[in-house]
């Protein structure tokens, strides 16, 4: 399968990207990260791998050890899909999915719409879930305004 040429050239520039500093803050928190493409931490990732595995992170929260790795892939379908996942202690799951093949405009570009939404995993009532996934995304967004990524700000 041809890969479409928005999607590798989105593929190179992610693969040349790193992040500035190992520091990485969330208002008053802040968390070490360290690259982390070993082949036995992150062994279950796709072969298909656009990005041939170089975003994957080992991140230090407190005692755990959190892995968070993106992928760009074709799925089974011909959709090519950024995805971002996580793992820590045993639990995995998807931090988003973007599906860039079908967001293409009629020139090649891909378009992106900017929308966060928040799932909320504690068990209590919804009167505690509601602001919390509120906050969760008034901090994100803070984070991403203040970024200095293009399209958000």
């Amino acid at each position: 399968m041809r890969v479409p040429a928005a999607v590798s050239g989105l593929a190179e520039i992610l693969k040349k990207t790193a992040l500035p500093s190992p520091l990485i803050r969330f208002g008053e928190v802040s968390v070490r990260a360290a690259r982390d493409c070993s082949e036995n931490r992150f062994a279950r990732l796709p072969k298909s791998d656009l990005l041939d595995h170089t975003q994957a992170y080992v991140i230090q929260v407190g005692g755990a050890e959190v892995q968070v790795w993106a992928q760009l892939y074709a799925n089974a379908a011909g959709h090519y899909r950024l995805f971002a996942f996580s793992r820590c202690e045993g639990i995995s799951g998807m931090l988003f999915s973007l599906n860039f093949t079908t967001e293409l405009d009629a020139k090649g570009i891909i378009v992106l719409t900017q929308r966060l939404r928040f799932s909320e995993g504690r068990k209590t009532g919804d009167d505690r879930a509601g602001p919390m996934r509120a906050a969760k995304t008034r901090l994100i967004a803070d984070i991403l305004c203040r970024s200095g990524i293009p399209g958000f700000g």
